[in-house]
């Protein structure tokens, strides 16, 4: 069986969710900015990304697989240059396998609303 994860983050203009699930979809963990705790104005702060950022990594650690695709939508709206500096030290000083990573610029939505 491939051991491999996904490393899902999607990043809106007010909050951002890391979700990491199997190559089947089953998600094996997920939280955002609301969750850890900040609210409001604060999920804008880098302070906010950096504590969910280093939370999602330390659970890839956790979860033991070496192996790993990231899949970034929204990443214009905040801090890529940081997160890529991020991630390369990470996967350095880990010694995890990169497989691929696939940047989208724009996040869909579930749809529009009609007016009544």
């Amino acid at each position: 069986m491939l051991q491999l994860s996904v490393v899902h983050i999607k990043l809106y203009k007010n909050n951002c969710f890391f979700i990491i699930s199997n190559i089947y979809g089953k998600v094996l963990w997920s939280t955002s900015l609301g969750a850890v705790g900040f609210a409001n104005i604060q999920k804008r702060s880098l302070d906010a990304f950096i504590e969910c950022v280093d939370r999602c990594f330390k659970q890839l650690l956790v979860l033991k697989k070496k192996m790993f695709f990231f899949k970034i939508e929204g990443l214009k709206t905040m801090y890529p240059m940081f997160f890529f500096k991020k991630l390369n030290l990470f996967l350095i000083k880990n010694k995890i396998t990169f497989l691929g990573l696939s940047v989208i610029q724009k996040i869909s939505h579930n749809g529009c609303r009609f007016k009544k």
